[in-house]
């Protein structure tokens, strides 16, 4: 698996954590009156206690924390942009390089098939000479 399909990876698992996180939270913590306006009509049924709370959003801020220096790691690995311009140098370098092999390959192969009718041409004359 290369670089950025790790990273791919990565970040969808650090969203995920953070939406289970997020879910986590809003259905187990106790719902307490932010307006007074507004009461607080009814109790949450599947709270669990505020010290429990803050235990969860702790090991889920752990969890994320974690998640995110892995994807820092990963994109300090990543190739420099100074590099991967010297690399595309180097690439076009060699490209043009084979460009002019291959030039040059053509014209040896345009010369070969000359001597090569002209060698025939020696050897048929010389088979219609002696019989």
């Amino acid at each position: 698996m290369d670089r950025i399909t790790q990273l791919q990876d990565k970040i969808e698992q650090l969203s995920l954590m953070m939406v289970s996180s997020l879910d986590t939270i809003h259905k187990r913590a106790e719902m307490k009156q932010v307006d007074p306006n507004y009461p607080v009509t009814k109790k949450n049924e599947i709270s669990i206690g505020s010290e429990s709370i803050e235990d969860v959003i702790k090991a889920s801020a752990v969890k994320i924390r974690n998640q995110i220096k892995d994807i820092d790691t990963l994109i300090k690995a990543l190739p420099k942009i100074e590099k991967t311009k010297n690399q595309k140098n180097e690439l076009d370098d060699l490209e043009k390089d084979a460009n002019v092999s291959k030039t040059n390959l053509e014209k040896e192969m345009v010369e070969t098939r000359n001597y090569m009718e002209e060698v025939s041409g020696i050897f048929r004359s010389l088979t219609e000479n002696h019989i």
